[in-house]
């Protein structure tokens, strides 16, 4: 069985933001890997191999850091039906963490996720917390997206896994 994200009062899945117009802005309820078959969830994540990020760090290894970190993708995916995931797991740390996605307008010219109609994830990661988050923005519409994430207090100890897959209708 795939993740299944919550639902709002009209059961519609992963209701993340009231857009402008009224019409809210959702994430799909399953996630499917390229092979269509094979449902995406917490426990059975999968590589992002179009990313890159900060030379010391690498998906599933231990970070540590102090006030903030980038981690860059490379190649934005080009349809609406992309979803982004990301897992953080802070290994028994206490520490304030916010997490943003941003995407690049223009070249050097970045935008919080949020104001793309998108949310920004701020929470507070304590005791082996392990969150999984998505959302479709439409990425066609940017050059790159990155990744924040801030922390409050350092040093941030933990491990992290960035995802990227597409939606299957």
């Amino acid at each position: 069985m795939g993740f299944t994200f919550p639902t709002d009062a009209r059961q519609k899945a992963g209701a993340v933001k009231v857009t402008a117009d009224g019409n809210n802005f959702y994430i799909p309820t399953v996630i499917f890997s390229s092979d269509g078959i094979t449902p995406i969830s917490i426990s059975n994540p999968i590589a992002m191999k179009n990313a890159s990020v900060n030379n010391e760090h690498v998906a599933n290894t231990p970070i540590a850091w102090d006030g903030l970190k980038l981690f860059d993708f490379v190649n934005v995916p080009a349809t609406l039906s992309s979803g982004l995931f990301i897992k953080i797991d802070n290994n028994g740390q206490f520490r304030d963490l916010t997490v943003t996605f941003e995407l690049e307008v223009a070249s050097g010219v970045w935008m919080q996720w949020y104001d793309a109609y998108g949310i920004e994830y701020s929470f507070n990661a304590s005791g082996n917390s392990r969150r999984v988050y998505g959302g479709i923005p439409p990425f066609a519409k940017y050059i790159r997206g990155r990744l924040k994430l801030k922390a409050a207090a350092a040093p941030i100890n933990g491990t992290q896994t960035i995802v990227q897959v597409q939606e299957v209708i």
